[in-house]
């Protein structure tokens, strides 16, 4: 049964400080596991596109004139590019940056095969 207070009720419960994290969790999980952030300019590059991508939000926030969202649209441009030179330093203070670089040359070499070459995985991922 649908019930749309649902949906509501969770946006009630939903904060400021929990959208952003959200919002930077689902555009970083994919880059960091192909691209970590090992050296400081690939975390200064990726703290950059943050920037834009960040301000591209206000704008459009702005624009759309959807003028509540515009706390959650700051505190991405203020704080999600830190983030990105936080996490670089957490891999560099706890010398995991070789590991860091196999899992992502294995995620790369495993994105760019064909799906019937996957052998190595169960077959309920097929």
């Amino acid at each position: 049964m649908y019930d749309p207070r649902a949906v509501v009720l969770h946006q009630r419960m939903d904060t400021v400080a929990s959208a952003v994290r959200m919002n930077w969790a689902h555009w970083r999980y994919p880059m960091a596991i192909t691209f970590p952030a090992t050296t400081f300019w690939k975390a200064w590059t990726r703290a950059g596109q943050r920037m834009s991508y960040s301000a591209l939000l206000v704008r459009y926030v702005v624009k759309k004139r959807k003028y509540r969202l515009l706390a959650i649209a700051f505190r991405c441009l203020l704080i999600t590019p830190f983030w990105e030179l936080r996490e670089w330093w957490y891999i560099r203070r706890s010398n995991s940056v070789e590991n860091c670089e196999e899992i992502a040359k294995k995620a790369r070499q495993i994105s760019l095969q064909p799906l019937e070459n996957l052998s190595e995985f169960p077959s309920s991922y097929s």
